[in-house]
């Protein structure tokens, strides 16, 4: 998966994170926001420091979700 975008938005009166998602194996026109926190839940080893914000991953900075 790649980040392509955050944003903040209000849930439950309090501010959270999204990151635009593009999945492995997905066009960037397919992507989704998601919940941050979700995502780290889901995939703690996601280092999202490295993602190019704007650009999707390339080769290397991609992150296999299919563990």
């Amino acid at each position: 998966m790649a980040i392509l975008d955050r944003r903040t938005i209000k849930r439950h009166n309090q501010a959270v994170t999204q990151w635009l998602v593009q999945w492995r194996g997905s066009s960037p026109d397919d992507a989704t926001w998601e919940f941050a926190f979700d995502l780290q839940k889901r995939f703690p080893g996601f280092d999202i420091a490295a993602q190019p914000w704007g650009q999707g991953s390339t080769e290397g900075g991609s992150f296999d979700t299919h563990n």
